[in-house]
């Protein structure tokens, strides 16, 4: 029988957090899974956008290709959870009541949304909805092989730290802090799967910027918590609130923003950036990829690849039956036991910021330049950078290597190639094939 799969994303974490050597969390269940197989220390998301990354991964399709808006996409459009199907596998998810995922979960035999939308009533029931995934994990029928999706929200702002991790014992900022609390739960979550017979897939959805100061600049704690307290003695009054609450944070914003001006470097400001806006710094998409199992070596990986790779890599590790060449995704399950895998290009975009917008930026990146750029204009916010003199993307360089420009533009077109439409016009022309077939 094929291992129990458990593919597990944790919304918001950076690749660096868990990588560096002088990392601040206090992590001794992840640091098992690293020390107990195969970790990815350049892995790219495909934006920082959850709803992307999660179509990215479960489609093996990049987004310039696939056209597919989290915003508008059906259970219909086809991922690797039919692909686990059609192989036998018997599928579930854990995922929060967010209209993506909603709808995403109808592709899974069962599943168990939990509510997040509601902040306070997530925060009241968070651990009975935990407790109810280390049930559903634990009651899975033994006589079949499961394929299991699981996305956990607690370390995405803001921030509910419990008060025993919220101090520098446990991490030199809130991000951290709250890394080193989850920690605890994901030992648990780890305890109930059966690891002799499993594959854990551990990875993030996207980075996020974390300032310096442990605090956003529109963040006013007290304002918060006074006007939660008005809302439940006076709840007509609520409307009115938020709309104080909209023009206090603004008001907060631009008097730190001031304030912060020259008292940081600008590296310690990029902290105070916000996702899906017009740059996309490896912040937000350097994420970590590990591959913990048995038949995996124990090892740190540096060669860049993608959440694309991640599904055809455990499909052909598996020996499932798929049809590779429908993918943009490679395999890189050699890796597993050792052998030198080739350096993937990736290709990112920002967010939409909702659902009437497309992100603003699209790149790519390998290990030597990475380049962005306007999504509607290639003359537009032009970013280059030198990876290898520059890992903190601080310099931007496209005025003054044109050529690099150049060449880095004509990879990009290429995932937006007639090949790439041609190979899009083949893939729906194989699927109603194979719905043909099954009529």
């Amino acid at each position: 029988m094929k291992p129990n799969i458990f593919l597990i994303l944790l919304d918001s974490l950076r690749a660096d957090t868990i990588f560096t050597k002088n990392k601040t969390c206090i992590t001794p269940n992840l640091d098992h899974l690293i020390s107990h197989g195969t970790s990815f220390t350049s892995a790219f998301s495909t934006a920082d956008h959850t709803g992307i990354s999660w179509l990215a991964i479960l489609r093996a399709i990049f987004p310039s290709i696939s056209n597919v808006n989290p915003y508008k996409f059906d259970s219909n459009i086809e991922t690797f959870v039919e692909i686990f199907k059609e192989n036998n596998f018997k599928t579930f998810c854990f995922f929060p009541d967010i209209s993506f995922f909603n709808i995403l979960s109808k592709k899974f035999d069962d599943s168990l949304i939990y509510e997040y939308s509601e902040r306070e009533q997530y925060q009241k029931f968070k651990e009975k909805y935990f407790d109810e995934l280390l049930k559903n994990i634990k009651l899975q029928n033994h006589s079949n092989s499961y394929f299991n999706c699981i996305h956990l929200m607690d370390l995405k702002y803001p921030y509910s730290i419990p008060k025993q991790f919220d101090n520098t014992n446990f991490g030199k900022n809130r991000q951290d802090r709250m890394l080193s609390y989850l920690d605890q739960k994901m030992g648990e979550l780890i305890k109930s799967i059966d690891i002799e017979n499993s594959i854990i897939i551990f990875s993030s959805d996207h980075g996020d910027y974390i300032p310096p100061t442990g605090k956003n600049l529109d963040e006013i704690p007290k304002i918060q918590e006074i006007l939660k307290k008005g809302k439940n003695i006076v709840p007509s009054l609520e409307p009115l609130g938020i709309e104080v609450f909209k023009f206090l944070k603004k008001s907060n914003k631009s008097f730190n923003s001031l304030k912060s001006k020259n008292k940081f470097s600008d590296i310690q400001k990029r902290g105070f950036l916000n996702r899906n806006e017009s740059y996309l710094f490896d912040d937000t998409i350097n994420v970590p990829l590990i591959f913990s199992g048995k038949n995996i070596k124990n090892q740190k990986i540096s060669t860049l690849v993608r959440h694309v790779d991640i599904m055809p890599t455990i499909s052909k590790f598996l020996n499932l039956k798929f049809n590779d060449s429908k993918y943009d995704g490679k395999d890189i399950s050699e890796s597993f036991v050792g052998k030198t895998i080739n350096e993937l290009t990736a290709y990112f975009e920002s967010g939409p910021a909702n659902a009437t917008l497309e992100g603003q930026v699209i790149g790519i990146r390998n290990s030597k330049f990475k380049y962005f750029r306007s999504r509607k204009d290639k003359k537009l916010n032009v970013n280059l950078y030198d990876l290898k003199n520059d890992k903190n993307e601080e310099r931007n360089i496209a005025e003054i290597m044109p050529k690099i420009v150049i060449e880095m533009e004509s990879e990009l077109s290429k995932f937006f190639s007639p090949e790439n439409e041609k190979n899009n016009l083949k893939r729906s022309i194989n699927k109603k094939i194979s719905k043909l077939k099954l009529d």
